[in-house]
Order: C-alpha cells, then sequence, then structure tokens
C-alpha cells in the first residue's frame, strides 16, 4: 500500500503515472507478441495435404 500521508503529492501523482505506463507498455507488448507468435504458429502448424474420407454405404448384413 502506498501511504499518502508521508508522501507529496507530486511524488503521489508520478508514482500513479509511472504505474499505469509500465502497465500499458506491459499490455501493448503482449499484445503484439501474442499475435506475432499467433501468425507464426498458424503458418507453421498448416497441413499442405488434405485427406477426404467418404462415407462407404451401408451394407445389409443379412445378404
Amino acid at each position: 500500500m502506498i501511504d499518502v500521508v508521508d508522501q507529496s503529492a507530486p511524488a503521489l501523482i508520478g508514482t500513479f503515472v509511472g504505474g499505469s505506463l509500465v502497465t500499458m507498455l506491459a499490455g501493448v507488448t503482449g499484445f503484439f507478441m501474442g499475435l506475432i507468435l499467433l501468425v507464426i504458429g498458424l503458418l507453421i502448424g498448416r497441413e499442405n495435404a488434405v485427406i477426404i474420407v467418404n462415407q462407404s454405404e451401408k451394407k445389409d448384413p443379412s445378404l
């Protein structure tokens, strides 16, 4: 906790502004790192071969 009594107003405001700037910078950095990793994952993890499986017709087991 920040002790408001012992600190002056400019120091308190600076603490809040500095903390919010660090938080915003971390958020923006994390967002763009996630976006870059998502694009890399989508490009690397793609299967070039497409396998199509057709369902065979049901045959009557009594015949």
